[in-house]
């Protein structure tokens, strides 16, 4: 370890001193930090403001070990804005700021060094949590190799919604030294970090894809002090540790204006930093590509906020003084020790398959990834990220009582489609060769989803199905494994199995599942992703066909305009929540409207007094319910309809019903109601 008088609580090329004269950050601040677990005990974070928030139920929120990489990377991002002044060694940039520590990286189990990366989806997660928490700014020190810079459907929309909301996500740029892209941060949503090295030059190292010099801004980033885990400091380079310098910056900000009464919201010091930014005064065009959109500049960022600049948004998101699948991995650069292996997947296997991996830009050595033996079980240890095991039918009575009453508990109403994994290469080769020569399962990376051989072997095998890891995608994307718990195990298998077996039954075809329960604990898959457990409630397990669906509600096909009139509106409804507005199914609103498009009948009464009207589905909501039971959770679901022929002259008509999702399986409450509007 280095000396301590060889580190300097100056930061070269910052110049954050004149925002420190005004303020070191204040509580009602608050910036999220998507990372490995964070040591809390270290001295120079005594004193700062930081709550863990687990991003499901049982999962790791703590350092396992201190030299463990995941905690480590954790713990230097944290210093970097949360550092408290008065130990002298490392200044943080927002001392006095809020910290939520929402841990979205582990070491891998069975392989020490090594980083179990994040899904997109697991990121979607982790940034609706931050935001729902209070987060004004959300920092991910990480990403995913992009060739075209294009996320999951799912992490678009969550980052969407802080964009709706006002909340800023930072994300580094990645290490890889070229002119390529990471997800999130090639979305232009984003602010995207690079960095400088020492001489205040863009580093080597630092990606300058070429959205970037839309969204992008170069920070310190090499040798860069901050505090180990295991206690002491160190010098490290990376993106990692430019992208919280700069979150720290806004937090600043965003402080300032609350000292200020100065209505700005994260947002709008997103455009101030960018377009007050130092731009390339390089001669050649080609030269200024590592620059991206410039250099923080925070003199000039200052100068323009006391000035009242047009470089605030019209945005009526202001902040207010109350807080209230891929593989991803960390950014960061380690130079001091470089011993941090990191999982690698090669290039060829991130842009072909549809698993997409956000990745930590740790380092830009490239290292192969381990698969490590890791079963299908849950150990019930301290302190330890639970592992999926085997379930009986048999079990305690405990598994009986309702989860939605514990504290901490995730709730899920998740709509998709049904897959498997076996996990590791010693399961798969097991439960083929159990199979017989001749089989057709597919291989470990590229399972054969849903082949007869595997169909009748688990016919007649009933029990092996707690052998594989069920898991539910969305566009291929899986989402949750999903465990089935308690005395009725065997009946959510025979089920998942039937699921399957009308996927691919080409008298049936089953487009879509849903799955109600509980998230516990998190499972790694063949590919190395890691997903959240998924403990379903069979009460609201089902599969359909849209078209069967729908013929359900409307009765069997009619010559008639008015039948047609009603086929298609409900199927341009249910295409738009399979489609267009397709989610998790964690957040309350997104359970309430997962479990409208199932239930049939209730749409179907509403499409029938609109078609009688002439009229088309408009827009969807989702809104909390003003008016609602004691110990419910009730949300209003409002369809739109307008008339085509008459848009001008007829007001457009609601239609509402409510959900309650207080419990794992929703309910409908109360009558639908309509009226008018414009």
């Amino acid at each position: 370890m280095m000396s301590l008088q060889k580190f300097s609580p100056k930061i070269p090329h910052l110049e954050v001193e004149p925002l420190w004269q005004l303020t070191k950050g204040d509580p009602r601040i608050v910036i999220a930090l998507l990372d490995g677990p964070v040591n809390l005990d270290h001295p120079n974070l005594k004193g700062a403001s930081l709550q863990i928030i687990p991003l499901a139920n049982k999962q790791d929120t703590q350092c396992q070990s201190h030299q463990a990489s995941a905690c480590s990377h954790g713990t230097q991002v944290a210093s970097l804005i949360f550092g408290q002044h008065e130990q002298g060694h490392l200044f943080g940039i927002a001392p006095r700021c809020k910290g939520l520590i929402i841990p979205i990286f582990h070491d891998a189990s069975s392989n020490f060094g090594q980083i179990t990366p994040a899904s997109q989806s697991i990121l979607a997660q982790a940034i609706d949590l931050a935001r729902v928490n209070g987060a004004h700014i959300i920092n991910i020190s990480a990403g995913e190799r992009s060739t075209n810079g294009q996320p999951s459907a799912l992490l678009a929309s969550a980052i969407k919604r802080c964009v709706d909301a006002g909340v800023l996500i930072i994300s580094a740029a990645g290490n890889d030294g070229c002119n390529c892209l990471h997800i999130p941060a090639a979305m232009p949503e984003v602010l995207t970090v690079g960095a400088l090295n020492t001489a205040g030059k863009p580093a080597q190292f630092s990606n300058f894809g070429n959205l970037y010099r839309q969204n992008g801004l170069l920070a310190p980033g090499e040798n860069l002090t901050v505090a180990l885990s295991g206690g002491g400091y160190a010098k490290q380079s990376g993106t990692s540790f430019a992208a919280p310098l700069v979150a720290g910056v806004v937090g600043l900000f965003l402080s300032l204006g609350l000292i200020k009464n100065i209505k700005v919201n994260a947002l709008d010091i997103r455009k101030l930093l960018l377009q007050s930014a130092q731009p390339c005064l390089q001669p050649n065009p080609d030269k200024c590509l590592r620059y991206l959109a410039g250099v923080l500049d925070c003199r000039s960022a200052l100068n323009h906020f006391f000035s009242g600049a047009s470089l605030m948004t019209d945005s009526n998101t202001t902040i207010t003084s109350e807080a209230p699948s891929s593989e991803i991995l960390p950014a960061g650069l380690d130079l001091a020790s470089n011993n941090i292996k990191i999982p690698y997947r090669s290039e060829a296997s991130q842009d072909d398959s549809p698993v997409h991996h956000l990745q930590p830009s740790f380092n830009t050595q490239r290292y192969e990834a381990a698969t490590p033996a890791q079963s299908y079980q849950t150990q019930n240890l301290p302190n330890q990220q639970g592992q999926i095991s085997p379930s009986s039918a048999g079990g305690d009575c405990s598994c009986q009582k309702n989860p939605a009453a514990e504290d901490r508990v995730q709730l899920v109403y998740a709509l998709g489609t049904i897959s498997y994994d076996f996990g590791t290469q010693a399961r798969f080769d097991a439960i083929a060769a159990d199979i017989g020569s001749g089989s057709n399962i597919g291989t470990l990376l590229t399972p054969a989803v849903g082949t007869s051989d595997l169909l009748d072997y688990l016919t007649e095998k009933p029990y092996a199905a707690s052998s594989i890891i069920w898991t539910l995608n969305l566009d291929a994307m899986p989402l949750y494994a999903i465990r089935a718990d308690g005395p009725f195990a065997m009946h959510i298998f025979d089920r998942l199995r039937q699921f399957l077996s009308d996927q691919v039954n080409p008298d049936q075809r089953a487009e879509r599942v849903s799955i109600p329960g509980y998230i516990d604990g998190s499972i790694r898959l063949s590919s190395g992703q890691n997903i959240p457990v998924l403990v379903p409630e069979i009460r609201g397990m089902y599969n359909w066909t849209t078209k069967a669906f729908i013929e359900a509600c409307v009765g069997k096909p009619e010559d008639s305009e008015k039948y047609r009139s009603k086929m298609d509106g409900m199927t341009n409804f249910l295409n738009r929540v399979y489609y267009e507005i397709r989610n998790l199914g964690v957040e309350p609103s997104d359970r309430a409207l997962n479990f409208a498009a199932t239930n049939a009948f209730q749409i179907e009464r509403i499409f029938e007094r609109a078609v009688n009207n002439s009229m088309q589905l408009d827009q969807i909501e989702v809104t909390r319910s003003p008016i609602c039971r004691t110990d419910s959770d009730c949300w209003d679901v409002v369809l739109y309809f307008f008339n085509p022929k008459k848009m001008l002259e007829e007001a457009r008509r609601a239609y509402r019903f409510t959900v309650d999702v207080s419990d794992i399986v929703p309910v409908l409450i109360g009558e639908i109601r309509e009226w008018s509007v414009r």
